[in-house]
């Protein structure tokens, strides 16, 4: 099995990732997950569907928590679950919410390049399938995210050296701003430099765990 929470470790210091595995929510709320220290309780489900639902239910919750809507998390789950492409129709009847609903919250789950939309030769509307490889489409979008913040801090940091005299009064502040502005600095640059390496490590861990099978369903090739 594929270290999933050392290799994620690096992304989670950095902004909301969540990450999408029950082993990831065990610092989350007892009481809103049932279970003690913040675990959840992995009650096994006796049917298929009843995992559907209990899968649904908590990433449901673990979205909300990092600050999207709980549909968002359900339309996730959809999606992990669905064995062809889905448009927003059908995700609209199975979730029995409205269509416009899910249009707004799909968007989301694009913007965080977890879902891509696609076209089939049968008609015109818009399908949605899971991004091909979950684990390096997130970790590519996340890198993109942290050079886009340290190249930003950096910026910040050469201003602020350029700056004429500082007046007296602002000399505490100015020396408290480049220390913590600083320290940001370091951060996202070990972030970054973290992170180019570990796009490789999951892809041949992933590669040994699946042991490069394709569990696609003819409906995604």
């Amino acid at each position: 099995m594929i270290e999933n929470i050392t290799i994620f470790h690096y992304i989670t210091w950095y902004d909301r990732l969540v990450i999408f595995g029950f082993p990831a929510v065990r610092e989350m709320s007892p009481r809103r997950y049932g279970g003690t220290n913040g675990e959840m309780i992995r009650v096994l489900p006796s049917t298929y569907t009843e995992l559907q639902m209990s899968v649904s239910h908590y990433m449901s919750l673990l979205f909300e928590d990092h600050g999207f809507s709980p549909l968002t998390g359900r339309l996730f789950t959809l999606l992990l679950f669905a064995d062809r492409p889905l448009s927003l129709q059908d995700m609209a009847g199975k979730l029995e919410v409205s269509k416009a609903a899910v249009s707004v919250q799909i968007r989301t789950l694009e913007r965080e390049a977890l879902c891509r939309k696609m076209r089939t030769v049968k008609d015109r509307k818009d399908y949605y399938v899971i991004s091909g490889d979950l684990g390096a489409t997130i970790l590519r979008s996340k890198l993109e995210q942290v050079r886009k913040f340290r190249d930003t801090v950096d910026g910040i940091l050469d201003a602020l050296g350029q700056c004429g005299e500082v007046q007296p009064q602002d000399e505490a502040s100015h020396a408290a701003f480049k220390e913590r502005y600083s320290e940001l600095s370091m951060l996202y640059h070990l972030l970054a430099g973290k992170l180019q390496g570990v796009e490789k490590e999951w892809l041949q861990g992933r590669a040994r765990s699946l042991g490069e099978l394709d569990f696609r369903s003819p409906g995604y090739i």
